[in-house]
């Protein structure tokens, strides 16, 4: 429906000025609106969430979150790059612009890649959010869950030890803090 892409398209625009103003409670709202209208387009949930976080609203960040760590969502997109010939530079290009380069002789080394997966940071995100609530068996759960994902992340071993100390495990925390 072109009134509905219309409608969500607008609202994404207004909330990037939001988020450029660093008004981040308005452009979490509008965000979390054209999920609301598009509940496909995870990209808008996540960065609902990312909006929220920067607002202090971590009580809709975490649901969030929460939300899109229980579809799975990973955020992979396909990522086109092209070098150029005459200078040997390499540069990302949309899909358009790369099927075109494929056809020129102006340009080599045309390849694809993947985009990293936004689940680690996610999953972080819930652990940190649990920590600044005080909530530690959420985060320490949340932890053990973000680790899984990224075993060398020192953010999240640091997480881990700081939660350890709170809970008085002083030895797990040194174990943790020569691991990091």
């Amino acid at each position: 429906d072109t009134n509905k892409t219309k409608l969500v398209n607008g609202i994404i625009n207004k909330a990037v000025d939001f988020n450029a103003a660093e008004n981040y409670i308005e452009a979490s709202k509008l965000l979390y609106l054209a999920y609301e209208l598009d509940d496909q387009n995870l990209d808008y949930l996540y960065y609902a969430a990312s909006s929220a976080v920067n607002s202090g609203d971590y009580k809709n960040a975490l649901a969030y979150y929460l939300t899109l760590k229980e579809k799975n969502y990973t955020g992979v997109v396909t990522k086109f790059y092209a070098t150029e010939v005459s200078t040997g530079v390499e540069s990302e290009v949309d899909e358009n612009t790369y099927n075109l380069y494929k056809k020129s002789k102006e340009f080599t080394n045309l390849r694809e890649g993947l985009s990293d997966s936004r689940l680690p940071e996610i999953v972080k995100n819930i652990a940190l959010i649990h920590v600044a609530n005080g909530d530690n068996d959420a985060a320490m759960s949340a932890v053990k869950d973000a680790r899984k994902l990224s075993p060398k992340d020192i953010g999240l071993i640091l997480t881990e030890a700081d939660l350890y100390i709170k809970l008085g495990d002083e030895a797990r925390f040194a174990t943790l803090m020569q691991e990091a």
